[in-house]
Parts: C-alpha cells; structure tokens; sequence
C-alpha cells in the first residue's frame, strides 16, 4: 500500500481534480549464508552458486557466494532457489522455495554435508610352518600398525594423520572417510614380518566412494649354500 497522503482542492471552478498515484513494488533483499561441514567445525563456502526460477520456472538470477554470502532482492511472489555448484566432495542443498508477500530481509543459512566412503584394508603375513619333517610358508592375516596421512581433502586439514591397526583379523574398516587424496604407510609388523616399505596412494571420490586395498608382508628370508665334498 502507498503510506503517502495526497491533498487536492475542488472548487466550483475545478470540480474534476486528477491525482497520479504511485504505488511501490513489495520487494525483500535476500541473504544466503553458505557454509560447509568439517572435522573443525562449520566454515564459510565461497564460489557456491545458487539459480533462483520463477513459478513458470523462468531463471530469475544466478548468485555466488562472496565471504560466505550470496545477496539478492526478489519481487513479491513464490520462487524455487537451487545449488547447481560447490566444494567437491559434498551433496548439494536440496531445492528450496522462498515467498516473497512484504518488505521485510530474509536470512537462511545453508550447510552442505561431507560425501563420505570407506576405506578396507585386508592385511596378510607369512607364517614359517613344519609338518612331517616338511616345511612351507603360509599367508596369514597379520596384525599391523599403519598411518593414513591427508593429502588433499576439504574436511580434514593436508597432513593430518591417522593411526589405526588390523589386529589378528588382518582387517580395519575406516568408515565415514571423506571424500579426498590419502597416504596409507606401514608402521609397524608383527610375527617377525618384514614391514612393507611402500606408500599407497588412495583416492576417495564422489565416483568411486569404496575402496579396498590388500597388503602382504613376508619373513626375512637367507640363502643356505650346503657344499657337498
């Protein structure tokens, strides 16, 4: 509604008096904040893009975050708001309405969620076995100490490491494991094993969100030269 008071004059002489009114648009100014989970904490997202559609789903306005914030005015009506960019490794929004029916700011704060996978890692050592005066070696599954170093990621910070061990089983799940680049290094064997000196690369990826990586350790081993005379 127009708040303003028009005043006019009719007289004898001026019985038909015309007066102009002017009537504003209801419009809001709208305020994004975008923000992304970490093991930290909540952190501003900069570069996240939102597309805002009318209800005939006409694009309206693309905005990208500044500083956490993505701020725009909308005329009143109804509108659908979608996330078509952001950090890699994380889910999108969902698409959400906003209604446009006065004046007044609109503020919403928005937390996109870590994609997360596993990592399984099977570990297996040789066990020196004699039977009827017959010896051999067996793969066994050996307890291990290893270290998962951060290479790249957007929920851990680079070079953050993680110590875990497969114990007797050979085996540990790293469940819940971010999207990102890791380090896998053996740090410790166990039953005389040999520790296996490689580093393997893994890669958790919103395509490929479960892997699994097998180890093997073996026994130091000599040569026995027998000479026969």
């Amino acid at each position: 509604l127009d708040d303003n008071k028009y005043y006019f004059e009719s007289t004898l002489d001026n019985l038909n008096v015309s007066i102009d009114v002017y009537e504003k648009a209801i419009r809001s100014n709208v305020y994004i904040t975008k923000l992304y989970e970490t093991n930290k904490g909540n952190k501003v997202e900069n570069n996240a893009k939102f597309e805002v559609y009318d209800n005939s789903n006409n694009l309206v306005g693309s905005y990208i975050t500044l500083n956490g914030i993505a701020s725009f005015d909308l005329y009143y009506g109804n509108y659908v708001v979608k996330q078509v960019y952001g950090l890699d490794g994380y889910k999108y929004v969902d698409d959400f309405n906003i209604t446009i029916g006065d004046n007044k700011d609109i503020n919403i704060t928005l937390i996109n969620k870590a994609i997360k996978g596993s990592l399984e890692v099977l570990k297996f050592g040789e066990e020196f076995n004699i039977t009827n005066e017959r010896f051999y070696y067996e793969m066994v599954t050996l307890d291990a100490l290893f270290n998962l170093e951060v290479l790249e990621s957007n929920y851990y910070d680079k070079n953050d490491v993680f110590t875990f061990r497969t114990y007797d089983d050979g085996i540990y799940i790293f469940d819940d494991l971010p999207v990102g680049r890791y380090l896998l290094k053996e740090i410790e064997s166990s039953n005389n094993n040999l520790i296996d000196n490689n580093s393997y690369e893994i890669v958790i990826s919103s395509f490929d969100l479960d892997e699994k990586i097998t180890i093997y350790n073996y026994l130091p081993k000599s040569n026995l030269l027998i000479n026969i005379y």
